[in-house]
């Protein structure tokens, strides 16, 4: 029951919402507008996924998953460019104690950003698959001036046997 593609959904959405919330440990001035933005994306994206989970009709499923996938790879190059960047400028010019602190931290983040990806991962298979069930990701679209072949069927009418027995006709003035 815990491993159904609901829950899974739902998990992932809400692992990483969470992630980005926790990007308000950056203390990285020049970053945060940028991880506002990004936070603000993602916001939209989860809310996005959490409706095509819980919508009634399945038609648009596909793409706003594929939405999701989008943004949330997006969110993810983001917070490993901030990552770096907190290494090269704030991880190295403070005293042990904070150095080790940071080093916890830092390690953290990246095990939930490997947590999100595997999570993706799952998403995408179950994308991949409801693509093929739906038939829609690969099919061509339609020619325009194509000529679709006529199939003949070989068998044979039912034979017409004509029968003057219910026929009436009546000529009324």
């Amino acid at each position: 029951m815990l491993l159904n593609k609901t829950y899974r959904h739902c998990a992932a959405a809400v692992i990483v919402m969470g992630l980005a919330i926790a990007t308000y440990a950056y203390d990285n001035y020049e970053l945060q507008m940028f991880l506002h933005v990004v936070r603000g994306l993602q916001l939209v994206a989860t809310a996005v996924l959490l409706f095509a989970i819980f919508k009634k009709e399945q038609l648009h499923k596909d793409k706003l998953i594929l939405f999701w996938l989008g943004t949330t790879t997006f969110f993810e190059m983001s917070i490993a460019i901030c990552s770096f960047k907190f290494i090269g400028s704030d991880f190295v010019s403070y005293t042990f104690g904070y150095f080790i602190g940071s080093l916890f931290a830092l390690l953290a983040f990246w095990l939930a950003m490997a947590v999100v990806g595997y999570a993706m991962y799952i998403i995408y298979l179950e994308y991949v698959e409801l693509i093929q069930v739906n038939g829609a990701g690969l099919s061509l679209p339609p020619v325009a001036n194509q000529i679709s072949p006529i199939y003949e069927t070989k068998e044979t009418p039912p034979p017409y046997i004509p029968t003057s027995e219910n026929l009436s006709v009546s000529i009324q003035s």
